[in-house]
């Protein structure tokens, strides 16, 4: 690889670090072509992006970012993970990791804070954004329709209601 090209990947590696806070890292020694192609395909859906790193232009491109927890596991075949959302990016990860065993999280960063195995593990178990946003939703408009059912009830209903409850105390 020249010169040129080494700068060239370092800083669109150095840019992947500064804008998304988090990244997880993975080995993939042992994934044939058509595996690292379904794996793709999967992350494609997600908005999620693979990509093989040099290990050593990795930590030079982590050097000024908050990813630079992500150093240590840089060693042996690597490829790092980042989208918009990580908790997509460790379900995916998680889902293809336990069909197929050759590829392993070796860990990840989020917000500067290094994450474990077992972090991001944790990390793929929790509700995604979208899932969280719709709970939200529900639960407002299951309110909102209780108040308008109470606010159409006839008065006189809701009068016969509080005086059978103020006759049972």
């Amino acid at each position: 690889m020249k010169r040129l090209e080494k700068q060239s990947l370092i800083s669109d590696l150095n840019n992947v670090f500064q804008k998304y806070s988090s990244v997880m890292v993975v080995h993939y020694k042992g994934l044939t072509v058509a595996e690292m192609e379904s794996l793709r395909k999967d992350m494609s859906k997600h908005d999620i992006s693979f990509k093989v790193v040099k290990n050593s232009l990795a930590s030079i491109a982590t050097g000024d970012t908050q990813n630079t927890v992500l150093n240590d596991f840089f060693v042996g075949p690597t490829a790092i993970v980042w989208g918009d959302e990580p908790v997509a990016c460790a379900k995916v990860l998680l889902d293809f990791s336990k069909k197929n065993q050759s590829l392993s999280i070796v860990g990840g960063a989020y917000n500067g804070i290094k994450l474990s195995v077992a972090e991001v593990t944790y990390l793929a178990t929790l509700p995604s954004f979208d899932e969280l946003r719709g709970k939200i939703v529900g639960l407002l408009t299951a309110a909102a329709t209780k108040l308008v059912v109470v606010s159409r009830t006839p008065a006189t209903n809701l009068v016969g209601v509080l005086s059978a409850y103020s006759e049972q105390k």
